[in-house]
């Protein structure tokens, strides 16, 4: 995920990604890892002390790790929007779109990812 942030601050995007992750359970291998990446100092101090206010706060190892941001890799496609192709309407969906990519391009797509992964309301 990449964030802007004019629009929104580090520690909202940090309190999100806690909110919808798994930070006290260990991976079983490297690949399924929970990592955040940093780019500069700034940055990796400001994820620490969160990481460390999460554990004072809950009084558990959080397992997510910080990494120095180098080159990014998109995972294989069956990983990308992975609720939405499990839902029954992914098959209609995806047929709106010419391309894979579009369709992992979409606003809209990752909305709907984020709906059917049990995040959100149809209000917002």
């Amino acid at each position: 995920m990449e964030y802007d942030p004019s629009k929104v601050s580090l520690e909202k995007l940090l309190s999100e990604f806690f909110r919808s992750s798994h930070p006290f359970s260990p991976s079983w291998t490297p690949q399924y890892a929970s990592l955040l990446f940093y780019q500069g100092e700034e940055e990796k101090k400001l994820m620490s002390e969160f990481i460390q206010n999460i554990e004072e706060r809950e009084k558990r190892k959080v397992y997510t790790r910080l990494v120095p941001f180098q080159v990014f890799h998109l995972a294989e496609d069956y990983h990308q929007k992975y609720y939405l192709q499990r839902h029954p309407l992914f098959s209609e969906l995806r047929e709106k779109f010419s391309t894979f990519s579009e369709f992992l391009k979409s606003p809209l797509v990752t909305k709907l990812n984020g709906y059917a992964a049990g995040f959100g309301e149809w209000q917002e």
